[in-house]
């Protein structure tokens, strides 16, 4: 083996381990900066090899959406986790994007079959509001924080 087949060898093995471990960090944090740093490696370098082979392009698609789907599955542990805590945000935002689970069946008859639970949460919401209200006022207190006369 000549000189010139052995760096071939000896660089194509390095790529080999560079690439595994950029798409190892892909599949962790889907964004192409990030991963290419911790593996090491320029953002260049993984999309000259995405360029490259379409292998490898494959690949890296694939640990996109790995890398992704990981990311949104954290994150709406997250939101889960502030849903049990009682931040009535989470709760919101979780009913606003999840809330054709929970439509019940239009009523027949009704003028609005369009009711939702979110419809409800909000009219809680603004029922907690004025009992709060109504409980400040019977303490003596006005809206201005002024002794009420």
């Amino acid at each position: 083996m000549d000189r010139h087949e052995k760096h071939k060898r000896t660089v194509e093995a390095r790529q080999k381990v560079e690439k595994a471990k950029f798409l190892e960090e892909l599949r962790k944090t889907p964004i192409v900066t990030v991963a290419a740093r911790r593996a090491g490696i320029s953002p260049a370098t993984a999309y000259r090899w995405k360029e490259e082979s379409s292998e490898f392009a494959f690949e890296f698609e694939t640990a996109v959406r790995e890398g992704k789907n990981l990311v949104s599955d954290m994150a709406e542990s997250k939101a889960v986790e502030k849903i049990r805590d009682g931040y009535f945000p989470a709760v919101r935002y979780w009913l606003d994007r999840h809330r054709e689970p929970f439509k019940p069946a239009p009523k027949q008859g009704t003028p609005d079959a369009r009711w939702t639970l979110a419809d409800t949460v909000e009219r809680l919401e603004r029922e907690r509001e004025e009992e709060d209200r109504k409980e400040n006022k019977d303490k003596g207190d006005s809206i201005d924080g002024k002794p009420a006369t």
